[in-house]
């Protein structure tokens, strides 16, 4: 992979993390429906139709492709796990009330911050699927996406929750993406405080929905 392009991707994705700043399930016999590459595929080639959707075409529809993204997102990541997981031992700390608060917050961003990601990077790229591997109610499914010349390394790192896969972070050419928000994260919280995280997190996620809704009346 030439070396600009993997900076200029990996650049995107730390950018994105800084500006941008579900339980494991054994009580029931059924299998999952899936598999967790047969459900990052599903997702993959959900957001790469709505990519490609001619309805949803053009400049003016981003904010329509980028809401029907949002909603493939939701339903199929575990954002709670991500926010718990990118403060590390602080969680402990926080109180149940801010916890609540912090984590509804980060799915917001998150939710935005991967949705602009495949917004920008996917639409008719070729993905290879290279395997899954399966371990104690978690999995790890790697991925490539092949452009010309360049092989974009991903793995999606998936639990068994409720008896189905959902995803709890990917690392793309081996940067994860809930490592670049813990060590954000960590880093505002040892030299300020958790509240003054959570409170600049909060005046983020009321940009974005300005923004939001800038462009749903454009």
């Amino acid at each position: 992979m030439k070396m600009g392009k993997k900076f200029n991707l990996l650049a995107i994705v730390t950018l994105l993390v800084v500006f941008v700043f579900c339980t494991l399930a054994y009580g029931t016999k059924r299998l999952p429906d899936t598999t967790p590459q047969g459900l990052v595929k599903q997702v993959l080639d959900r957001v790469m139709e709505i990519q490609n959707d001619p309805n949803l075409q053009g400049h003016n529809n981003r904010y329509k492709r980028a809401l029907e993204i949002k909603k493939v997102i939701v339903q199929n990541f575990d954002s709670y796990a991500m926010a718990r997981k990118s403060i590390g031992g602080y969680w402990r700390n926080v109180s149940p009330g801010k916890r609540k608060t912090f984590s509804r917050v980060f799915a917001d961003l998150f939710q935005d911050s991967y949705t602009r990601l495949v917004l920008n990077f996917l639409k008719k790229e070729q993905i290879d699927y290279l395997g899954e591997e399966i371990n104690n109610g978690h999995a790890i499914v790697k991925t490539a996406i092949v452009r010309s010349n360049d092989r974009i390394m991903v793995d999606y790192y998936l639990k068994l929750q409720k008896n189905r896969w959902v995803i709890e972070d990917v690392v793309i050419d081996g940067v994860s993406i809930v490592g670049n928000y813990s060590s954000i994260f960590k880093r505002e919280i040892a030299r300020n405080s958790f509240d003054s995280l959570l409170n600049k997190m909060i005046i983020q996620q009321k940009a974005i929905k300005m923004k939001l809704t800038e462009n749903k009346k454009a």
